[in-house]
This record gives structure tokens, sequence and C-alpha cells, in this order.
């Protein structure tokens, strides 16, 4: 018996079984990492609200709190991580990419970007810094399309059984946020 050919086997049946279940749940799998995909995850999600735009990724519960737990100790960093977080963004929204790097490919950059970025916010601490699982949404509000100022938005959602959300069910969640911050911030949104 070869072990390494039924390790092979496994993940390539976990990518299938997997990718079919997000496609159902309305999200366009582009990278599937099977290990990483292992286990406890914690999901990461931005929208980008003049545009539309919405990404997704999932993260390891335990990396998720390692990387988020190390950015929130370096307060100094965190303008520089809003600012790296908005220019992949705006890339990806743009479809102007920014080009691969040591951190890797955009969905790779814009996937820790977010993480660190929740590293910084006073969202993940009230959420006991996502140490069961769940969403962690970021919203970028700006006025228009063509607007370089915008406020990110993060809010938390508790754990659904260690899956992602449904594009319909994420969507309706990012309905009820804006019809909140419409009346608490109606400047965001002129």
């Amino acid at each position: 018996m070869d072990i390494n050919n039924l390790l092979g086997q496994f993940w390539q049946t976990k990518k299938h079984l997997t990718t079919a279940v997000l496609g159902a749940a309305g999200w366009d799998i582009r990278q599937f990492h099977g290990e990483a995909s292992s286990g406890p995850q914690v999901f990461v999600y931005t929208f980008d609200q003049p545009t539309g735009f919405v990404w997704m990724c999932s993260m390891p519960r335990v990396r998720f709190v390692e990387v988020t737990t190390e950015i929130s100790k370096k307060p100094k960093m965190y303008e520089a991580i809003r600012s790296g977080l908005l220019f992949v963004l705006f890339g990806a929204v743009s479809g102007n990419l920014p080009p691969p790097s040591s951190g890797g490919d955009w969905e790779q950059q814009l996937g820790l970007l977010l993480a660190f970025y929740a590293g910084t916010t006073r969202t993940l601490e009230l959420a006991n810094k996502m140490q069961g699982g769940g969403h962690f949404i970021v919203m970028n509000y700006r006025k228009s399309k063509d607007e370089k100022e915008s406020n990110l938005r993060p809010f938390v959602l508790a754990d659904t059984g260690n899956t992602v959300l449904s594009a319909d069910a994420l969507a309706g969640y990012i309905e009820q946020v804006m019809e909140i911050d419409q009346v608490r911030h109606p400047e965001w949104f002129r």
C-alpha cells in the first residue's frame, strides 16, 4: 500500500467535494488548498460597496488567531496594513491586479492583509479573537468607485458549523449592516 498515493487521492477527493459545496453556495473557486482548508477555519470576506465586489477565503483557525494576535501587538503597523489592504482591494476591484510578491499572488495577499487588518480592530477583540471560529467580514464604504478615500467597516458573525456562508446569506447580512450604517453614519454614503 502506497501511503503517498492514498494521501494524494484523499486530498483530490477533498478538493472535489469542497469545491462542489462552495460552488453550490454560490462561490467561484479559483484557488483551493486542501491541507490549509482542512480542520477548523475562520472565513474572511470583503465587500466593496460602490462596485458590489465580493471576495472570500478561509484560514485555519489556529493560524488566524496567531496572525491576528501578533499584529494586534504592533500598532505602529496599523496604517501600513490598512493602506496595503486598500491597495490590493482596489487593484482587485478595478482589474489592475498587483503583481505577485513574496506574499503570493493578489488573492493570497488579500487574504493575509484581511487577517492582518482583523488584528487591528476592536471588533475582533469583542469577538474573543474568533478563537471559536466564525466569519470576519470587511465592508469598504466609499462614495463612488473612483474614490480612493474609504471607510473600512468590519463585523463578525458566529461560527456556522465550520462552513462558509452562502453568497446569498452573506449578501443578506451585508444588506442588514448597510441599513444600520445608513442610519448611524449617513456621511459614509454621501
